[in-house]
């Protein structure tokens, strides 16, 4: 190895030129370097993880909120639709014979909630939990008016 202070030559296991006797502690090795990563991407990658974080909940905080919206609107239009069923079948019976329509009018709910949910289970356009939250907010709106009118019929 050769000395940077004077140009004498000394053997890799010294630690002292022979001739000068200058360090040559730092010629022994050779120089290993980290490999060196951009310090960008350290940066940005906590960054752009809480970004997509962001996005997910955004996107769940507009899915799900929609699907209730339109399970409660097809709950509710299923309601409307059974009332008027109903009121049929109470119309026809009374007069003898119950018309067609009030059988379409039934099954008609039926196969636009199965078409319904075929695009939803197909294509995960909307949240299922949202939508089946919104078909049951009926449900649980017409038992407690029921429970009332109940408890009204006992109070009387």
């Amino acid at each position: 190895m050769r000395c940077e202070n004077c140009g004498g030559y000394s053997s890799r296991a010294d630690s002292y030129c022979r001739r000068c006797g200058a360090e040559m502690r730092n010629l022994r090795l050779p120089v290993k370097r980290p490999i060196a990563q951009p310090t960008v991407w350290r940066q940005a990658a906590p960054v752009l993880a809480r970004g997509v974080a962001l996005v997910a909940l955004g996107v769940a905080a507009v899915v799900f909120p929609l699907a209730f919206a339109v399970g409660g609107a097809l709950a509710y239009l299923n309601y409307r639709w059974i009332v008027a069923v109903v009121d049929t079948l109470v119309r026809g019976a009374q007069a003898g014979r119950v018309p067609r329509r009030a059988y379409v009018k039934l099954l008609a709910p039926l196969l636009l909630l199965g078409a319904g949910l075929y695009v939803i289970f197909s294509r995960s356009l909307v949240s299922v939990g949202g939508l089946v939250g919104g078909l049951l907010l009926l449900v649980a709106a017409v038992m407690m008016e029921a429970a009332y009118q109940v408890y009204l019929a006992v109070r009387s």
